[in-house]
């Protein structure tokens, strides 16, 4: 028997695909300076590279550094925002987007990969950096993502559907593959 599909479930479902479904070869750039790192973001966002633009992104975005367990690396993980009017055009009303992450070294930034969500949570293992996102699709599911850091990108290494009850238990619906 096949089920028919709501427009919100079929909406949903291309969400899914489409807009999480985020795969990147990571091609290292370097760059000397947080605008430049900024005009690159601005340029894969399709904000256009003029000069108020970039300015724009950087005061409405915000960055954070973390510090892998015993080593000096600091790692620069960006949260882009660009707001028109109440919410940002590169997050939206879910706060679903990008976040860029940069390796802060002596004098250059060095850009090694990407992550999707709403939110996300740091924690070291066995020496390696692990970042869990959560991407908001509904009032009761969200898709949690996880990326690690190998010494020189950072690389998408599994990603679920979860749904939650109105009691709050959470369970595994799907599985997606990440390569």
């Amino acid at each position: 028997m096949i089920k028919k599909l709501t427009l919100l479930q079929v909406v949903l479902l291309i969400l899914i695909l489409f807009s999480v479904s985020y795969a990147e070869e990571i091609e290292l750039k370097i760059f000397l300076d947080y605008l430049d790192c900024f005009r690159f973001m601005a340029e894969n966002n399709h904000l256009g590279t003029e000069e108020a633009n970039i300015c724009k992104l950087a005061a409405e975005s915000s960055v954070e550094r973390c510090f892998q367990e015993n080593s000096e690396e600091i790692i620069l993980v960006f949260k882009l925002n660009y707001f028109k009017g109440r919410y940002s055009t590169i997050r939206g009303a879910q706060d679903n987007g990008p976040y860029y992450i940069f390796l802060e070294a002596d004098d250059c930034f060095e850009y090694i990969g990407r992550m999707e969500g709403s939110s996300y949570q740091k924690k070291d293992s066995d020496g390696r950096m692990i970042f869990s996102t959560t991407w908001h699709v509904s009032s009761n599911e969200s898709i949690e993502s996880v990326y690690e850091y190998d010494g020189e990108t950072f690389k998408h290494v599994s990603k679920a559907l979860y749904q939650y009850s109105p009691d709050g238990l959470k369970s595994k619906i799907r599985v997606y593959d990440t390569n």
